[in-house]
């Protein structure tokens, strides 16, 4: 692990969190980013299970800790693979408590998940990609990092092809959900990237205990599992609602097993933003995120584009202005090891 002492935070750099950070630890780290991705999406109902996704399993973690209350405010990381035979570095999920926001941490959180998976890959040639609904990330990454889709102008075509494996990709393996899968080459948006699942169930038997099934929802609630939906029944039906398909899986096993294949699920999409997306100072960008993409319904941004080391190097120059120079740490360990 990496530890950077900057004037008012804490910045560690841990490689594999899941396989190096004991089990004590994994649950405070947990349920501290569990706060800041809530309060920085501004959405409640995001599961402990996709902030574990997002967090543990990774290649790499950069978790911003404030000096004076000791806890998380920021935390971002990555996992790479191969793609049509070429590296392809995957940006994790990212989030900033909203009174951090302006201190500038994506300047750190970015740079270094990039710098430190080039030392891991021993390489500065591949790709790296991203899932967003957040038009202030639509900025950054197209520029200062010179990402595509550039709004309004025509995509590499060799980014175009690659984007389409990348987006499928991205859903299968870093999403509770399993949505049905739409791609606009195009345009790189995919249809309903992030989902809740409603599972409905029909005929139900007269001795289905609808009252064991929400005791077991508080009991996971109370043990704080990242259980937030909910489960009612309307005439002969038993609805759950928003619960991921891996606590759909858990609640099943209150459900008689002659009924499982009664079972329909109905894939409802969700804004990872609430019901109202920030703006930036780029109209074209503003427009294009409020009138293509119905983020209400899950849909979201593919970004694509190559490592470029010395806008890495330059943000990292921006914030250590700001938090002192031990911000390069990141820098010279590269620089070492490259």
């Amino acid at each position: 692990m990496m530890q950077i002492n900057m004037k008012d935070y804490l910045v560690e750099i841990v490689d594999k969190p899941n396989e190096t950070i004991n089990d004590s630890e994994k649950k405070i780290l947990v349920d501290q980013c569990c706060i800041v991705a809530r309060k920085g999406f501004g959405n409640d109902g995001i599961t402990e299970s996709d902030v574990e996704t997002h967090v543990l399993n990774a290649n790499t973690g950069v978790f911003v800790k404030d000096k004076k209350s000791g806890e998380v405010v920021a935390f971002g990381s990555s996992d790479a693979t191969e793609l049509d035979g070429k590296k392809v570095l995957h940006l994790k999920g990212t989030a900033v408590l909203p009174e951090h926001q302006r201190e500038g941490l994506y300047k750190i959180i970015l740079p270094a998940r990039l710098l430190m998976e080039s030392v891991k890959l021993q390489s500065q040639d591949f790709y790296i990609g991203s899932r967003t609904q957040n038009p202030i990330v639509v900025h950054m990454m197209t520029n200062k990092f010179g990402m595509q889709p550039k709004i309004g102008e025509e995509a590499d075509e060799d980014i175009k092809q690659l984007a389409q494996t990348y987006a499928k990709w991205v859903q299968d393996k870093h999403s509770d959900f399993r949505p049905s899968f739409g791609f606009r080459m195009d345009d790189f948006i995919v249809r309903k990237a992030y989902a809740n699942s409603m599972g409905t169930l029909y005929n139900v038997p007269k001795y289905f205990d609808l009252n064991k099934v929400k005791s077991e929802i508080e009991k996971k609630k109370k043990d704080s599992e990242g259980f937030h939906g909910e489960v009612l029944r309307e005439n002969d039906e038993i609805i759950f609602k928003q619960f991921s398909l891996k606590e759909m899986t858990h609640l099943l096993k209150t459900v008689p097993g002659d009924y499982h294949p009664m079972l329909k699920f109905e894939e409802l999409g969700f804004s990872m933003y609430g019901p109202q997306l920030k703006e930036v100072d780029d109209k074209t960008i503003n427009n294009f995120m409020n009138n293509e993409l119905d983020v209400q319904k899950g849909d979201a941004l593919i970004m694509l584009g190559k490592l470029n080391v010395d806008k890495a190097f330059k943000s990292l120059d921006e914030l250590a202005q700001k938090q002192g120079s031990e911000v390069n740490k990141v820098k010279d360990y590269f620089l070492q090891n490259k």
